[in-house]
């Protein structure tokens, strides 16, 4: 059985214009990568629900739904 992730990111950010998710982490990934490579998550594995500059989310993760 494969796991099913479910990312919320509909909000506004706190702090500047870019969505939390695509923002860098010190390790120099997004923080939606550090999500995925975090629990080893294939593209069909996750959904995001996205609001905020969500075509820039699907923009840069065009695999994820």
């Amino acid at each position: 059985m494969t796991n099913q992730y479910l990312v919320l990111s509909a909000g506004a950010p706190h702090h500047g214009e870019i969505p939390a998710v695509l923002h860098d982490t010190r390790m120099g990934t997004s923080v939606l990568d550090w999500i995925l490579d975090t629990f080893e998550a294939k593209p069909g594995d996750v959904t995001i629900v996205a609001g905020y500059h969500a075509a820039a989310i699907r923009g840069r993760y065009p695999l994820l739904s």
